[in-house]
């Protein structure tokens, strides 16, 4: 789910081109999360992506990913089995990503 709320404000606080800037940067802070969430394997690399993830979702408005970082950072921190949750973080990150790229100009009502 995407916080379209949170979109907006970005885009009023800075403009087009700078929200656009922000959306390139923020695709590619997704990439390299999801890089680093895929190769974690010991609990401290686990937290740390997901939290990663937790931070770039929440600046540009992906409230369902961010939310499920936060569940992955508790179930590394309670030893849980994290399998899951990344798997949904992963996917729900790929899909809110394209949603937003493709989606941003009519929700803002835009151009």
């Amino acid at each position: 789910m995407i916080d379209w709320m949170r979109a907006a404000e970005l885009y009023e606080d800075f403009g087009e081109e700078q929200f656009v800037e922000i959306l390139e940067a923020f695709v590619l802070d997704i990439k390299t999360g999801r890089e680093q969430l895929v190769a974690a394997v010991v609990p401290e690399e686990q937290r740390a992506a997901f939290h990663f993830l937790k931070g770039a979702a929440l600046n540009i408005g992906l409230s369902e990913v961010a939310k499920n970082c936060a569940l992955g950072e508790r179930a590394v921190a309670n030893a849980g089995n994290v399998a899951e949750i990344k798997a949904e973080v992963l996917n729900c990150a790929d899909l809110d990503c394209m949603v937003l790229l493709r989606e941003w100009r009519a929700r803002l009502g835009v151009g």
